[in-house]
């Protein structure tokens, strides 16, 4: 099942796993002797990893990226257990990956200490990019386009949509296409009217709501 439905029960599957150069790894599966780009479900992949004594410092920082078409992609969800001593991630995605430390911080959240390392480990995945001229603006009020984005970003949600159907939402947006998954995937419905009011501040309520969806 997590191969998909179309791999028959008694096909010869081949699970290849190994380290490349610096602190990459490669992770493909062949079926009757043919590599799948990916899995029907994501499978959790524990890879033993040795931090640095600078990276022990803030183990928030290390991520991991896949290479797609010789782009870096991050996966969101991969981070270092201290306990296993090990990086753990879950992907349906076969092929290239890397670890690697990436420190990103911002100058106004120097006496958040309790916030730092979550902000620091979100903005090292790109789940968050601040308000601009290295600042985070830690006690702003987070309107429903940067928590939608946020919340798209960090759980990596994937769908297939065409456009919004939102009226006050435009195209150019930083946050249109977040938008659109949420939307496909029935996070968000809208205030109505087919208006969504990207730029008012949040509501607790509609936060928790959208999150658990």
């Amino acid at each position: 099942d997590v191969l998909g439905k179309n791999v028959k029960a008694k096909a010869d599957v081949e699970l290849h796993f190994k380290r490349t150069a610096g602190q990459g790894f490669v992770f493909n599966v062949e079926v009757d002797g043919e590599a799948l780009e990916r899995a029907n479900k994501p499978i959790r992949i524990n890879m033993p990893y040795k931090p640095t004594q600078l990276e022990m410092q803030k183990t928030h920082n290390i991520v991991v990226k896949r290479i797609d078409n010789l782009q870096a992609v991050i996966v969101p969800n991969a981070r270092f257990n201290e306990n296993s001593k090990a990086v753990i991630l879950e992907t349906n995605h076969f092929g290239q990956y890397h670890i690697e430390y990436v420190s990103k911080s911002f100058a106004d959240i120097a006496t958040y200490d309790w916030a730092k390392g979550a902000i620091e480990g979100l903005a090292a995945r790109d789940v968050i990019q601040g308000t601009g001229e290295n600042q985070f603006a830690p006690e702003r009020a987070v309107t429903r386009a940067e928590f939608i984005t946020m919340l798209v970003r960090a759980l990596d949600l994937q769908a297939q949509r065409g456009e919004t159907s939102f009226t006050d939402v435009n195209q150019d947006a930083y946050y249109y296409e977040p938008l659109n998954v949420a939307k496909d995937l029935g996070i968000v419905q809208g205030t109505g009217d087919n208006r969504f009011n990207p730029n008012a501040h949040i509501a607790r309520q509609d936060l928790f709501t959208m999150t658990a969806r």
